[in-house]
């Protein structure tokens, strides 16, 4: 395949942009001020607890489909394999024990921010760390989200990604903070249906151009995930989400039934195995298409999270208008999640930080009409603080899934624990839980960020540029560079440094969906237990000589350290339990 002149956004695809904007900010105005929406903070947060089981169904969907996963998922299939496929299984984990257990006992409970049982079952410190531990876990998220569109835009246009990322910012703070709940919960359906059309139309003409169906499966990935960590492993990661996190567990409980509720989270096990198969097609897609003409190694693409839009202009840019609906796809899946986690940490600091304060001081309860007032104010400081992170994401050298998963991994593990610990471990008191949530929240930070900081280079598919007999275009197809020997020899070394770069410590190491801490107390003894890997990541440094080997590999449930000596002789090895 020859190097392609990348086309250019047409005025058609600003109107079909514009149009989804205008609908989605038109739907949150309408939940605003539409007659007796709001009377209440109950209203406002929680939509009255009256909202319909289908319109929840599909927010629940789009709360954690995001421009991470419409741009990301792809980019996993086409850098380290399709075997990612197999995360579909997660839901099979999750999604049973979220509708069994969970669930029912936060339904019974009648709870507005799930961090209440900490206070009723522990303490309101080990409450307000909880608190904090969401906080911090979905500021970061939200930012990679909205960064993620930036991306799609600044490839597709001449915009800059300050541009980008404000506007897709202030359009959500405004529409989120004004219609509440109600408004996220139905702009989140009509961007369902946006994501859904916008992926099927690349994967179909993306397949048609590279010759059909066979060539998208002729291609033969090596293993990059096993099916143990990618069942078990994810679903933990998913139940962490599905099961305690304060964006969904709020719509389980803005319905007016238990079975509703139960309902909506099976409609998501279909839903999300289905979205997570066709986001791993257009991965299948995008390898068919450049597996011999990479244009990270032609220099047409800057980082590898933009090779989806570029995909998006190469397949799609001579038909104008389509190009503007997967943009609009994409900025409709970071809208879809953004509102639902800035509506989300309104509602947590508003029960758990706003009105205890308020009655402290006060002496007295918190008016409704105040409370409502305070609740749209956080949701425009969240909006504002997470256009301020998004910027701060893109310094990070990772693809958009590793940033994710490692982020989830680090805050939703040792969450995840106490809540276990809560509700199964009747022994359990205030210190153990909250002396292992700061435990396991230290060891996963140490080991997460270190491998963000300092991580591995895992090895990637067979990407060469020896198909490529044209002049390369850059970025927005503006320059040419004739494809030398010379070149190639090059861009192959780059490849070479992404691919085979060694790790320097041990905090390297860590798999990326998931690290997780827990530590349980009774009045005997204390148990500390760390969940560490998402799959696993091996490595491998050889010499000239092929004598000198290290070797690392962290598994679900053990972590295992070598380093072995040019004799043979001398060996360290060290091991954590899983319980």
């Amino acid at each position: 395949m020859a190097v392609e002149a990348t086309a250019e956004f047409h005025w058609a695809d600003y109107l079909v942009l514009s149009i989804m904007l205008v609908i989605s900010t038109a739907i949150g105005f309408y939940a605003a001020f539409r007659k007796g929406a709001q009377r209440t903070t109950s209203d406002y947060l929680m939509g009255g607890r009256k909202l319909q089981w289908f319109p929840v169904s599909m927010s629940v969907l789009a709360s954690f489909l995001s421009a991470v996963s419409v741009l990301g998922t792809p980019l996993e299939v086409y850098i380290f394999g399709s075997s990612f496929m197999l995360y579909s299984l997660a839901f099979v984990v999750s999604i049973p024990i979220t509708a069994h257990v969970f669930i029912p006992f936060f339904y019974k409970l009648k709870l507005t921010s799930v961090y209440e049982y900490l206070e009723l079952r522990f303490n309101r410190i080990i409450r307000l760390l909880g608190s904090m531990v969401f906080s911090l876990q979905m500021v970061f998220y939200m930012a990679i989200v909205l960064y993620a569109p930036a991306i799609a835009l600044s490839q597709v246009t001449n915009l800059s990604m300050l541009v980008s990322v404000l506007g897709i910012g202030v359009i959500c703070t405004i529409y989120t903070s004004l219609g509440g709940l109600r408004a996220v919960v139905y702009t989140d359906t009509f961007q369902v249906i946006i994501i859904l059309l916008g992926i099927a139309t690349l994967i179909t003409k993306g397949v048609v151009d590279v010759g059909g169906p066979g060539e998208v499966f002729d291609a033969d990935p090596t293993v990059r995930h096993t099916f143990w960590g990618l069942s078990l492993g994810g679903g933990v990661t998913a139940l962490s989400l599905y099961a305690i996190n304060q964006a969904l567990v709020q719509r389980y409980m803005a319905v007016s039934k238990l079975s509703h509720a139960q309902g909506i989270i099976y409609i998501n096990l279909p839903a999300n195995a289905f979205m997570t198969t066709t986001l791993c097609l257009l991965g299948l897609v995008a390898y068919a298409r450049y597996m011999h003409c990479d244009p990270f190694v032609t220099r047409r693409i800057k980082k590898f999270d933009q090779l989806i839009p570029l995909m998006v202009m190469d397949v799609l840019g001579e038909y104008p208008g389509l190009p503007g609906l997967f943009v609009a796809c994409v900025f409709s899946a970071a809208l879809s999640t953004v509102s639902s986690g800035v509506n989300a940490l309104a509602l947590v600091y508003l029960e758990d930080v706003a009105k205890p304060t308020y009655s402290a001081i006060r002496h007295t309860d918190m008016p409704d009409h105040l409370a409502t007032v305070v609740s749209k104010c956080l949701a425009v400081a969240f909006g504002l603080v997470t256009i301020g992170m998004a910027y701060l994401t893109g310094t990070m050298d990772q693809t958009l899934v590793n940033i994710t998963l490692k982020s989830f991994g680090m805050t939703g593990g040792p969450l995840l624990g106490v809540f276990l610990l809560a509700m199964f471990f009747p022994c359990a008191n205030s210190w153990g839980a909250g002396v292992g949530l700061l435990c396991g929240l230290s060891f996963s930070f140490w080991m997460g960020i270190g491998a963000i900081l300092d991580g591995p280079k895992p090895s990637i598919l067979r990407l060469t540029p020896v198909d490529c007999l044209k002049p390369v275009s850059d970025v927005m197809g503006n320059t040419t560079t004739t494809m030398t020997s010379t070149t190639l020899a090059s861009m192959t070394s780059a490849m070479t440094n992404f691919t085979t770069q060694a790790p320097a410590s041990v905090s390297a190491r860590v798999g990326y969906n998931w690290i997780q801490g827990r530590i349980t107390s009774d009045t005997e003894s204390d148990t500390i237990s760390y969940r560490v890997g998402y799959n696993e990541i091996q490595g491998r440094r050889q010499s000239d000589t092929g004598s000198d080997i290290i070797g690392y590999r962290v598994a679900y449930n053990q972590i295992q350290g070598r380093t072995q000596s040019n004799t043979g002789s001398d060996t360290i090895s060290y091991w954590v339990g899983y319980n």
